[in-house]
């Protein structure tokens, strides 16, 4: 009896504890928010950085005014794998050299050089979900330099994850098929079942490498089984689902390019949101573009080129601090909706972090760095909010202080996996940023 109440009271005093350090006993989520061209320093500077906890919010950034307790900001930091001229892509996701830019000519094989950040986290949130990860896109061309590989998430290196750019397939993944045969789903189903004594022969007959490949070819196939299996949270609030018209607008050079459709990625967004609240996964990407990629933003009545345009010659001025207010803005609207979602004694937001980082850095050329990471949330309860820290910036042959790889182990420990280190060890990083976990 009395080891029984020892138990319960210590357990009250675990939940108090937790409680007042803004921790949270719900399972966490965690969001991963990428755009392409660079998550420019010059105008997160326009931001005052008093001290750590004084800070004013000023240009895009506003959009997180309502948020600004539960924002978290780093800047000044370096990832040296992504030296190459647009941040190598895939690179500042996973640490790790995947190799020289590719030319516009030819796609390069390895498509991305190790697991990446929202993958790693995935395995540990995902492994009992329906989806294991969701990963969500806006389409754009993919033949020019290094966009060319389809994309920069992988669960290891050259296994790559491909985007979800139809909405109509991404509302069925997330949802599930509408009138599908009751026969044929449990014939999907079962299909390592029928297979599972010949796996077993095959599996022993194998070396160790091989092994291993036949080990991740079945867990996607689990994958698969798990998300036919359906089954959607109580009181989940379905998205209904759509289709939309991609456009295409000359550039200034006049270059036909892919546009910008804000209505579409409003929509993605809102099912982003929707794989979550309905227990889908615990894990979303939303990965709008990456590399170097050519598209149309359109913004009080004026379209330009954000790569050729924006980029080469216009970085620091307004049209760019608009292209860094939409995707902000999105970043703001998901958290947003998560926070108007009761969760036990608060919201859905109260378990989750979003993390939002460009793969370019700092800017669109050359921004390896100056990479930033902007943060909404807690996820566990670990990361500690209201806070933007500047650190050293790497002048001349210098580099900064902190790898970009300490703030994807920050991330990781923030929903609840420690991660000793991150990447190919290219970035000396052996740890979280201390002073952004609680």
């Amino acid at each position: 009896m009395a080891l029984a109440a020892s138990t319960l009271v210590g357990g009250v005093v675990l939940r108090l504890d937790r409680e007042a350090r803004g921790q949270t006993s719900n399972k966490p989520r965690f969001v991963l928010y990428n755009h392409c061209n660079g998550l420019q320093a010059f105008h997160l500077n326009k931001c005052t950085v008093r001290t750590p906890q004084d800070f004013t919010l000023a240009g895009f950034m506003t959009h997180f005014e309502p948020y600004k307790a539960e924002l978290t900001v780093a800047q000044h930091m370096y990832c040296k794998p992504g030296e190459y001229l647009h941040g190598n892509a895939s690179s500042a996701l996973s640490c790790t050299d995947r190799g020289a830019q590719i030319s516009i000519e030819g796609i390069t094989e390895l498509v991305v050089g190790g697991p990446t950040i929202d993958q790693v986290i995935a395995n540990h949130l995902g492994q009992n979900e329906r989806l294991r990860s969701v990963v969500l896109g806006h389409p754009f061309d993919v033949s020019y330099g290094n966009c060319a590989q389809g994309t920069i998430i992988g669960r290891a290196r050259n296994e790559p994850i491909y985007p979800t750019l139809d909405p109509v397939k991404a509302h069925e993944l997330i949802f599930g098929m509408q009138d599908q045969d009751e026969v044929l789903l449990n014939l999907q189903k079962s299909y390592l079942d029928f297979v599972k004594d010949d796996i077993q022969a095959f599996h022993a007959e194998l070396p160790s490498a091989e092994k291993q490949k036949l080990e991740q070819y079945l867990e996607s196939v689990r994958e698969i089984e798990r998300a036919l299996a359906g089954g959607l949270a109580a009181g989940c609030q379905q998205v209904a689902p759509q289709e939309f018209q991609q456009t295409e607008e000359a550039d200034f050079e006049g270059h036909v390019q892919n546009a910008n459709n804000p209505a579409f990625w409003r929509y993605m967004c809102d099912l982003g949101v929707a794989a979550l609240a309905c227990g889908a996964t615990r894990q979303v990407t939303m990965l709008h573009t990456y590399g170097c990629i050519h598209m149309m933003y359109r913004f009080d009545g004026v379209s330009r080129n954000h790569h050729q345009d924006v980029g080469h010659t216009d970085e620091q001025g307004e049209f760019m601090d608009k292209v860094l207010g939409f995707h902000a803005e999105h970043v703001a609207y998901m958290y947003g909706k998560l926070k108007q979602m009761p969760e036990g004694g608060g919201s859905m937001a109260d378990s989750t972090l979003m993390a939002w980082m460009s793969d370019g850095g700092g800017t669109h050329h050359g921004g390896i760095k100056s990479h930033s990471m902007i943060w909404l949330g807690k996820g566990n309860g670990r990361l500690r909010t209201g806070q933007w820290h500047r650190y050293t910036e790497g002048i001349g042959p210098n580099w900064p202080e902190h790898a970009l790889g300490c703030a994807h182990i920050t991330s990781a420990a923030a929903v609840g996996l420690d991660l000793a280190t991150f990447g190919d060890g290219t970035d000396p990083c052996n740890g979280p940023l201390p002073e952004l976990l609680a």
